[in-house]
């Protein structure tokens, strides 16, 4: 026998046998066939499901970014390590499952081509890929352990008993054991020497050595053979699992939102006309809500910080996507059958017949408990959004079922006659800025005027206490970085209504008047930020046409200039500068002025909708 790189070229693998009278290399091709096409088969039936029905979802924009999230979030697991315990077994098995694709692929060749011989690779990488692999398969092992005792020692109230974790976690030990056996069984067999290069591999074979060679060699191909079959039915059986997510999880945070919290546009012309409004039956999510739902992986980290579930609400973030997964995947073969016209008219009564998704999985108190807030999207570590799923179920209750609570009713009386969600005097809409101690134009004097930004104060800001002092005090961080006006609407009866709780709840009635309305009246003011710093033109001259470029390239919602006040400049950055006093305003020279990059510079909106 020929020893290259710690590997044996003249042995042969458990496959060279013929058991029965029929070749070993048969029975595994036989078996891999079957595995792969029962996988493939289940996953495009998993796919149709995914991609019919439901609205568009376009996730194809900022590729680059895109792509750094999905190796923040999914290959380091920054969100994983918040809890240090999970995090460090999570990541032994996520190592482990990259190693064991590899060890796999060697097997399946070696199982395929039992006289081919080992390494594919040369001697110096196989010997690293060897050691790499042998501590590889301890560390998994160890967090398989550490899962274990997660689950059943050191629980938290977050996670539930589960069967389907207990199992997943037991096949991954048995993967590393039977590899780890083997081995070692194999080392002792074939007489090899032991090599540094698996140190706990040949540490395994000491102990075992001596045993008889008929032992070693049952050893050697009973867990070779236990490793390949529990590959193929692990694979097979994550589909059906919650560990699905093994395999969507990195595309689900590919395509994940790129602007947390931002809904899709709801184009309420175009739903008319298909005469349906949100969500009412599961097919109807859009492809990337249903890639959501195959990626939960019930670890209920939402739920540990979900403060509606925390105040004894209805709403539980985790167990509202266990049921959307189960209404999903109620009748799914029907489903995809019907809705691909293959279907016959069995599937399709089959299909009429399930169980209602609102009403029947979830709860309508469910759909209205949940205060949209995101704390559940930010602690999720695999990148699934609850709010729009949330919406879409709320939109279809308002806009065709005309049902909603008893508050939301008050606040659509609310805006259609006082034009705020509390039925307070339109009069006093303008209110907020008489403590200012300077004037604020009006809607109407603005439309004159040459303005750089629009600040839509919104309902909140112009009637509840705390947003009324945010509204003073963001009105007067801009008149002092020196933005030449910054217009407000007024409270003309003509421009007092505000969409913006409207679009949240979604009002049947109400809502597509109130978009008009604001289409007719903002697009008018709605422009690029302009302008610059006081001294700005005489820095521009002095920076050369090469810095000019770099600002003209500045994105139109970033503020081309500080607005914080020194105090607050000095916790973010390094303390700011004075300039020189302008002749033409005296009193503007006092403040301190930030050196050259914006404070707030984070995806700024030129109009903030309040």
């Amino acid at each position: 026998m020929i020893h290259v790189g710690g590997a044996i070229l003249g042995a042969m693998s458990p496959t060279a046998e013929s058991p029965l009278g029929i070749p070993g290399t048969f029975l595994f091709a036989l078996l891999l066939t079957a595995s792969l096409s029962y996988f493939l088969y289940t996953v495009s039936r998993r796919w149709q499901l995914m991609t019919q029905g439901g609205h568009a979802d376009p996730r194809f924009d900022r590729l680059g970014t895109r792509f750094g999230r999905m190796l923040e979030l999914g290959v380091f697991q920054k969100r994983m390590f918040r809890d240090p315990y999970a995090g460090l077994y999570h990541i032994l098995i996520f190592i482990g499952f990259i190693v064991l694709a590899v060890r796999t692929l060697l097997l399946v060749f070696e199982g395929l081509f039992p006289r081919a011989g080992m390494p594919l690779l040369p001697e110096e990488i196989w010997n690293f890929y060897l050691l790499g692999k042998d501590f590889v398969l301890v560390t998994t092992l160890a967090g398989v352990v550490l899962g274990l005792l997660r689950r059943h020692v050191v629980t938290k109230p977050r996670l539930d008993p589960s069967f389907d974790a207990d199992l997943i976690l037991v096949l991954i030990g048995l993967l590393m054991v039977t590899d780890l056996l083997a081995g070692a069984a194999k080392i002792d067999f074939y007489g090899r020497p032991p090599t540094g290069w698996e140190p706990i591999t040949a540490a395994l074979a000491a102990a075992l050595r001596g045993a008889p060679d008929a032992a070693l060699y049952t050893t050697y191909t009973t867990c070779w053979w236990i490793h390949l079959i529990t590959v193929f039915a692990f694979g097979n059986y994550l589909p059906f699992a919650k560990h699905f997510h093994v395999i969507t999880a990195l595309p689900n945070l590919f395509f994940g939102k790129l602007v947390p919290g931002k809904l899709q546009t709801f184009d309420i012309e175009k739903a008319a006309e298909a005469e349906r409004f949100g969500v009412s039956r599961p097919e109807e999510l859009s492809w990337k809500q249903k890639l959501d739902v195959f990626t939960c992986t019930e670890c209920g980290r939402c739920r540990e910080v979900c403060p509606t579930h925390l105040t004894g609400k209805p709403l539980t973030p985790k167990s509202y996507m266990v049921d959307l997964r189960a209404a999903l995947y109620e009748r799914a073969d029907d489903l995809v059958d019907v809705t691909s016209g293959r279907g016959d008219p069995a599937a399709a009564e089959r299909v009429a017949g399930r169980r209602a998704l609102i009403g029947g999985w979830v709860d309508p108190e469910t759909v209205w408990a949940c205060t949209t807030c995101r704390y559940c999207e930010s602690a999720c570590p695999v990148g699934i959004t609850f709010i729009d799923k949330i919406v879409d179920m709320r939109r279809h209750l308002v806009l065709e079922k005309s049902e909603f609570p008893r508050e939301a009713q008050t606040a659509f009386n609310g805006m259609e006659r006082q034009g705020n969600p509390w039925n307070l005097p339109a009069s006093d809409r303008d209110a907020w800025r008489q403590e200012l101690p300077f004037p604020v134009l009006t809607m109407a004097e603005a439309n004159a005027s040459d303005v750089e930004v629009l600040f839509w104060v919104g309902c909140a800001g112009s009637y509840e206490e705390r947003a009324k002092r945010v509204s003073r005090a963001l009105a007067t961080l801009l008149r002092e970085a020196g933005v030449k006006r910054v217009p407000l609407p007024d409270a003309l009866p003509e421009e007092r209504r505000d969409d913006a709780p409207v679009r949240r709840q979604a009002d049947r009635h109400e809502l597509p008047a109130l978009l008009q309305h604001d289409q007719e009246r903002v697009p008018r003011l709605r422009r690029p930020l302009r302008g610059d710093a006081r001294d700005g033109a005489r820095r521009e001259a002095d920076r050369g046409e090469a810095d000019q470029a770099r600002r003209r390239r500045l994105p139109h919602d970033q503020l081309p200039r500080p607005v914080l006040p020194r105090a607050a400049q000095r916790g973010l950055r390094r303390a700011a500068r004075r300039p020189p006093r302008d002749p033409r305003h005296p009193a503007l020279g006092a403040p301190a002025q930030p050196a050259e990059r914006p404070v707030l510079r984070s995806r700024w909106r030129a109009d903030v909708d309040g």
